[in-house]
């Protein structure tokens, strides 16, 4: 798992780690290099990374970019495919309603 700083503030952060198998790690990272990586030897693959989970640090402006998961989560864009769709199906219809 590799962990990369974007900003120029070196803080110390915690990394939380999860794992397939529902196991968790959480690790220490000075922060002092610009990317850190974690190796594990376990048989269960790593399932997300998420820096700074409890949002201790307040100087984050940004806190969309502190994880990562494997699998892709389509969930936010099927939410806004389906209210475009419900708008223009609305549209649709007060059109039709006024020909």
């Amino acid at each position: 798992m590799l962990v990369r700083r974007l900003g120029g503030i070196e803080v110390p952060v915690e990394v939380l780690i999860r794992f397939e198998n529902g196991e968790t790690a959480r690790e220490l990272w000075d922060g002092k290099d610009r990317w850190k990586r974690f190796t594990y030897l376990k048989s269960a693959k790593v399932k997300s990374a998420e820096v700074d989970p409890e949002r201790r640090l307040v100087i984050d402006a940004n806190f969309t970019n502190n994880s990562r998961t494997t699998e892709e989560d389509t969930r936010g864009a099927m939410m806004w495919y389906v209210r475009w769709i419900f708008w223009i199906e609305n549209l649709f219809f007060a059109a039709g309603f006024f020909a």
